[in-house]
């Protein structure tokens, strides 16, 4: 596929997004089980699972429109790879290296660092900016230019529904005692478990069509294939995107 060369992780953002839907779909299945005491068949679902993939496919699914879909012009999209990669690969440095080919991998990669580094300062988009801007995102080494807030926002989603959901799923990822409490309440009522499971996978397909989308209005190799879809699909795609950008998703 054709796309601009300071844009070579595409396919793999892309595909990192699909297998997390995979693995999302499983989920959404549940899981069935005896209780012991009426021996009756009864399904619940893996809630942690389900919020740390949904976690996941939102931050990749805001990393795709930061990278590929947001930006103004070709040099803020330029900035914004140089500042992803740049930042990723000055973490790396921090890692220990014990193999020979590992210390030649981290040696060879200061010199990328540092021509990065000279393209962000080099950078039209960033010269553009003020001067405590510049200096605090070098300072900082930060891997992207905005939060995930604001790219919820500049994506065009309603904000406080899905970076709500971030919020929200982000209990499960770190562990923290509202989990905890949250899970004690969902699994003493079966009926909480399948509302917030349902929410989640509306949310999963509304993601999945606004990046259909926004695929398809960017690239002309994914405009012909949505093209080559039927009407209905089509129509279906179209209506889960628009619930997205203009209605707010109960939480």
């Amino acid at each position: 596929m054709e796309c601009p060369i300071w844009q070579p992780y595409l396919a793999t953002h892309l595909f990192k997004f699909s297998l997390l839907n995979s693995s999302l779909i499983k989920e959404f299945e549940g899981i069935s089980f005896n209780r012991p005491d009426n021996n009756g068949e009864h399904k619940t679902y893996n809630v942690s699972a389900l919020y740390l993939l949904s976690r996941a496919t939102i931050e990749t699914f805001l990393l795709l429109n930061y990278l590929y879909f947001n930006y103004k012009d070709e040099s803020q999209g330029i900035f914004r790879y140089f500042l992803y990669e740049w930042s990723g690969l000055k973490t790396r440095q921090n890692y220990i290296a014990t193999h020979p080919d590992s210390i030649a991998k981290k040696a060879s990669e200061k010199t990328t660092i540092d021509d990065l580094e000279n393209g962000i300062k080099l950078n039209t988009y960033f010269l553009s900016l003020p001067d405590y801007k510049r200096k605090n995102i070098i300072n900082s080494g930060r891997a992207k230019e905005i939060s995930w807030k604001e790219i919820v926002s500049e994506s065009g989603l309603e904000q406080n529904s899905h970076f709500s959901n971030w919020e929200f799923y982000s209990n499960y990822a770190h562990c923290e005692q509202i989990e905890a409490m949250q899970l004690k309440e969902l699994f003493q009522s079966p009926q909480k478990i399948n509302d917030n499971v349902y929410h989640t996978l509306n949310c999963t397909i509304i993601y999945e069509a606004i990046l259909i989308l926004n695929l398809k209005n960017k690239y002309k190799q994914f405009e012909e294939i949505y093209d080559a879809q039927s009407l209905p699909l089509k129509t279906k795609i179209d209506f889960w995107a628009k619930i997205g950008i203009e209605f707010k998703i109960p939480s």
